[in-house]
């Protein structure tokens, strides 16, 4: 049973902060696609089961409001596999492939860690170098997805919450090798799913 860190602990902005971020990169980046006077339209295949990551989204929100316990990895689990579905089922778009990429790589450790994405104590000293904590093992942040685990007993740590922004980003919170894949995709899908295609010349073959 995971130990749930003290109210005074700030409650982990990292899933609202990356939502943020992925919803203005998309929108900065396909407004100026559909703005670029060098870019043609192009026919795309349509896009299956939209609603799927909206429902996975909301189960991970749930599983977050709730204590430790078996439920918690079966919504996970459960959100995970409608992502999962989803870019299984567009995998004919090219940055689903990304997306479903970096899907795997956070899916894989936070199976091992019953739901929660493992996170180092040398990780959270950055995070909060002030702070009089010393981390223990099994220690939940409010509001979060991770856990704090080491590296010596986390066989797949690096693929964790290993990258933070510390102070003085306002917003201190860490993410995963698997956040900046799926960020990855999500920008490549924005350039995508515009419709546009740069008008270079191609070669036929």
């Amino acid at each position: 049973m995971a130990a749930f860190a003290p109210a005074s602990l700030p409650a982990d902005p990292h899933v609202y902060l990356y939502t943020l971020v992925l919803v203005g990169l998309g929108a900065a980046v396909g407004s100026w696609r559909a703005r670029s006077p060098f870019a043609t339209r192009r026919p795309l295949a349509p896009v299956r089961a939209i609603y799927l990551p909206f429902v996975a989204l909301g189960v991970q929100a749930w599983a977050l409001r709730g204590d430790d316990g078996s439920h918690r990895l079966g919504l996970m689990a459960l959100s995970f596999v409608l992502l999962f579905a989803f870019t299984w089922q567009n995998r004919k778009h090219r940055p689903m492939l990304l997306l479903l990429a970096g899907l795997l790589l956070n899916m894989a450790p936070m199976l091992l860690h019953n739901g929660y994405m493992p996170i180092t104590p040398e990780t959270l000293a950055t995070l909060f170098p002030s702070a009089p904590e010393n981390w223990p093992l099994g220690l939940v942040r409010p509001g979060s997805k991770d856990i704090v685990a080491s590296a010596a007993d986390s066989p797949l740590w690096f693929l964790g919450d290993v990258f933070a922004l510390a102070s003085p980003f306002p917003m201190p919170t860490a993410f995963s090798i698997g956040d900046l894949v799926i960020m990855g995709g999500y920008l490549w899908s924005a350039i995508h799913f515009t419709g546009q295609t740069t008008s270079l010349p191609v070669t036929a073959k």
